[in-house]
This record gives structure tokens, sequence and C-alpha cells, in this order.
């Protein structure tokens, strides 16, 4: 996975200089998108579990990814209809 390298390289510029605030946006952004690389590999395998879906639904609004959120959103609620976090 791609994103591992840039986590660590991320990881280690916020060690070198803390203060570049925009480190962590970066790093916010990498973890999201690992997030989403992971869960669709997840989802892949077990396409019926809302939880799933509700976990990239909230990674793509990390990354104002408006139609995949929508659709994951649908999915989760779709899947788990009396979920109260759906």
């Amino acid at each position: 996975h791609q994103w591992r390298g840039a986590l660590d390289d991320i990881t280690a510029a916020i060690e070198t200089n803390p203060a570049n605030q925009g480190l962590y946006i970066e790093l916010g952004n990498a973890c999201a998108q690992a997030a989403l690389e992971e869960l669709a590999t997840k989802i892949k395998s077990d396409c019926d579990d809302a939880a799933l879906y509700l976990d990239r639904a909230i990674a793509h609004d990390f990354l104002h990814h408006g139609q995949p959120a929508l659709a994951d959103y649908n999915a989760a609620i779709r899947l788990q209809p009396q979920s109260v976090h759906a």
C-alpha cells in the first residue's frame, strides 16, 4: 500500500518540524485515504456490513468526497435502517 510510505514520511516530517500545521492536515488526509483503501477491501469480502459502509462514508466526508460519502451513507441505511448510527 502506497499510503504506508506516505504515513511514515509525514510522521518523520512532523517529528522534524512539529510546528508545521500543514503536515498534520496531510497526515489526516493520508489516514483517511488509507482507511478508504482498507474499507474498500473489507467491503468486497463482506458487502452486508453496514458499519463498513458507515466508516467509509465518514472517511469520504473527511476528504470532501460528497457523492461517494452519500452513496455509502445510503448503503449503510439500506443495510441497517434501524441503526441510530446509520
